[in-house]
């Protein structure tokens, strides 16, 4: 007789597999070791050419090299500290399946319930609805992608998903001023998360991830939420509301009131790409407004125009007419000595 195992046991086990998957350390050492020789072949250039300048006596190059280098040793030495915590992780002893199932059991407790797909497979919770500075964004499915757990990058393992979404006006694949297109922007948060799933702590993950997004920074918003509502100028980043934007009647887009203007002649909306300057009077029309010269080509306004040739053509014309005018007598004066 068979016993099946409890679903968060058998979960416990896929999540095991996902964290001490042998491949993924390998992959992030060897891209850590990689910015470390990147690090350290800048090291070496700088080497020789501070042994060249010592060589020549270039004094002025060797004081710019010495001003960098200290930011180089640092570099470096920043890469040598990832690389051994890295290390340090991979040669720490995985998460037991009694720790992770005691991790799945406190997430239930934490949030309620917990959902495992098993086509992309992913864990997942859900937030309560949230609310920032008065701006409903609603509740979130954070998710946790087991087959990308692993990777050298934490974000991309997380999911945010807007389960009532309200966008931000100005783009519509902001869902929170700290998720685009379902990515969170961890901040500070990015290393103890790594941190936690590396060592199995998978509830204090999601908990993390939930205090990001109950939590607001206006500096590092992907759009703020005093114009969460508005929606972005066509020509420039303002931002726009119904009362203050202005569709222009060329390309049909919505601009703000320093990137449109009235057409002087129709009185239609135009915005400042789509006017065209008269060559004349050098006042901004719209396309409608504005036709080139029959002789010359150049654009004018209707205005500017007399049967559809400008002032310095007709002007041109005029004066090839007088002077044709004035060479026909001296052409028969000069006809009739011929025949006499």
């Amino acid at each position: 007789m068979t016993h099946q195992q409890p679903p968060l046991l058998r979960l416990a086990v896929r999540l095991q597999a996902a964290l001490l998957r042998p491949d993924a350390s390998a992959a992030t050492v060897v891209s850590q070791l990689e910015s470390l020789h990147r690090e350290a072949e800048q090291l070496e250039r700088t080497r020789r050419s501070l042994a060249l300048c010592a060589q020549w006596q270039w004094n002025g190059a060797a004081r710019c090299l010495l001003h960098d280098l200290p930011y180089e040793l640092n570099a470096l030495r920043n890469e040598i500290c990832r690389c051994e915590e890295t290390l340090r992780q991979t040669q720490e002893p995985g998460p037991t399946l009694r720790m992770l199932y005691d991790e799945l059991q406190q997430i239930e407790k934490e949030f309620g319930s917990l959902r495992y797909d098993h086509d992309e497979r992913f864990l997942a919770v859900t937030t309560e609805p949230i609310v920032l500075e008065d701006v409903y964004l609603g509740a979130f499915e954070i998710r946790l992608l087991l087959e990308r757990q692993a990777g050298t990058c934490v974000d991309a393992a997380l999911r945010a998903v807007a389960q009532d979404p309200r966008p931000a006006g100005a783009d519509r694949l902001v869902t929170h001023p700290h998720v685009k297109d379902e990515l969170v922007c961890l901040g500070d948060a990015a290393l103890p998360l790594q941190r936690a799933l590396a060592s199995g702590r998978i509830c204090d993950a999601f908990l993390l991830v939930r205090s990001v997004l109950e939590t607001y920074n206006p500096d590092s918003a992907y759009v703020r939420l005093d114009r969460w509502h508005g929606r972005g100028c066509n020509e420039c980043d303002r931002i726009i509301n119904d009362d203050d934007s202005y569709m222009c009647e060329s390309c049909q887009e919505d601009h703000c009131d320093e990137c449109t203007l009235a057409c002087p002649r129709c009185n239609d909306g135009v915005c400042c790409t789509c006017a065209q300057r008269c060559t004349a009077c050098n006042e901004d029309h719209c396309p409608r407004c504005v036709t080139p010269c029959t002789q010359c080509g150049q654009r004018y306004c209707d205005s500017c125009l007399e049967n559809g040739v400008c002032e310095g053509c007709q002007s041109e014309e005029e004066a090839d007419h007088e002077e044709n005018q004035r060479e026909q007598p001296a052409q028969a004066a000069a006809a009739g000595a011929g025949t006499g």
